[in-house]
């Protein structure tokens, strides 16, 4: 099966948007049925691994216990054999048509960024670093294909994924399901506790001091567009350790401020470091309160 070609038609100016969900949806103009497609095969195929389980608990409960073989366990065979393919093949139609959507918005753009560069004056090209037009043209536009490819549709399938598994255990025990997604709320609430490691070390034998300066995102941070700046001695050959995330957590610059930055500790933005002297900074992005690795973090300093 080829892949059908859509023409270069559709300006991308049109797909700007201050909503960035609605931006990214059109740029899928032209793409939007194969990417719901992709989503329905991938909800036949969560659907397909759901019934495996419920078969295999169909087998153990009903043949095994029951002692029954025969022809039962043939068509419970045949039944694993079934959903496996279905499983599979609806699988691959998904990430084949993701791959379709990503793929051709991906090329709109390429396409897009060529006219518009090559139509630039000569100044233009003179004063900017062409690694700079290369890195928009190349990892910046390939970031979006894997966006589409891979993230977006790996978001959906985590949702469909729990919302059939949750309904399946439903139909199974109402009780026991409900008592099994209670840690859900927990989970998602600790999403906001991962925080920032960053220590500073002073590579002098000097004693001197640092000034860390927190910039807030003007669109995601909790009190956007704020900025603030806190002092720290830095012991002659020592460091200072500066941590963000839990509320009331020590150490901490944002989150032991209610004053500058409110009761939330979502913080996104830049932090810049000026020292007295020579000093080396440390930033571990990604820990927990046992400082052990952990999935993200708000907290995002420029390095």
């Amino acid at each position: 099966m080829t892949v059908p070609f859509i023409p270069y038609d559709y300006d991308l100016k049109n797909a700007i948007s201050a909503n960035r969900v609605r931006g990214l949806w059109r740029m899928m103009t032209g793409y939007h049925g194969a990417y719901l497609a992709a989503t329905a095969s991938l909800a036949v195929a969560a659907t397909a691994k759901t019934a495996t389980y419920l078969l295999l608990r169909y087998f153990v409960d009903a043949v095994l216990g029951q002692g029954r073989g025969g022809a039962t366990l043939a068509l419970i065979a045949l039944g694993f054999l079934g959903l496996a393919a279905f499983e599979g093949g609806f699988s691959f139609l998904s990430g084949r048509l993701a791959a379709q959507t990503a793929e051709g918005v991906a090329r709109r753009l390429r396409n897009y960024l060529f006219d518009q560069i090559q139509r630039l004056t000569f100044t233009y090209h003179d004063h900017t670093q062409t690694g700079e037009l290369i890195q928009r043209s190349t990892s910046d536009v390939d970031a979006l294909r894997r966006f589409f490819a891979d993230q977006a549709i790996g978001v959906g399938r985590i949702v469909l994924l729990f919302v059939i598994n949750f309904a399946a255990l439903l139909s199974l025990n109402w009780r026991l399901a409900l008592i099994s997604i209670v840690v859900v709320p927990v989970i998602l609430a600790d999403f906001y506790g991962y925080y920032t490691t960053l220590v500073v070390q002073n590579a002098t034998g000097t004693a001197g001091s640092c000034d860390v300066t927190y910039t807030s995102d003007d669109t995601y941070s909790a009190v956007p567009g704020h900025s603030a700046t806190y002092t720290h001695a830095l012991p002659a050959s020592g460091t200072f350790t500066v941590y963000e995330g839990r509320k009331g957590a020590p150490s901490g610059d944002i989150n032991l401020d209610p004053t500058n930055w409110g009761a939330s500790t979502r913080f996104l933005g830049a932090a810049a470091i000026h020292c007295t002297v020579n000093a080396m900074a440390i930033v571990n992005e990604e820990s927990d309160v046992s400082l052990r690795d952990s999935m993200y973090t708000f907290n995002t300093f420029n390095k």
